[in-house]
């Protein structure tokens, strides 16, 4: 699905929202103009975080955050321009990831809790 990140989307029964920050989120500047679309887990996506050498693939964050495993594939994703930079409330691609003083989107999924184990 194709995002206006400025406005809420109902997916399924959910909602995901962008929510205007400084720091700790989603980089506006590096999103202006671009294409952000909105898709479920296709198999062996990678972001690269902070303070990490290494990406890690999807699979891998999802079992560290406790990801109920038939969750998973109905967990929304966020893509630029055809590429994973951001799953809500596991993560954020280094080089989608605000800087502390900077402008962020914090992207929230309503379905989040339901689909991390407790």
């Amino acid at each position: 699905l194709k995002w206006d990140i400025s406005r809420p989307l109902k997916i399924m029964d959910e909602i995901l929202i962008a929510k205007t920050q400084i720091g700790n989120g989603l980089s506006k500047k590096s999103i202006e103009n671009k294409n952000v679309r909105v898709q479920y887990r296709i198999g062996g996506e990678k972001l690269r975080l902070k303070n990490t050498t290494k990406s890690k693939t999807v699979k891998q964050l999802f079992q560290e955050r406790g990801v109920l495993p038939w969750k998973r594939d109905s967990f929304p994703m966020i893509y630029v321009n055809g590429g994973l930079i951001a799953i809500p409330g596991i993560c954020i691609d280094i080089a989608y990831a605000a800087a502390d003083d900077e402008p962020s989107w914090k992207i929230v999924w309503s379905g989040y809790e339901k689909a991390i184990e407790s």
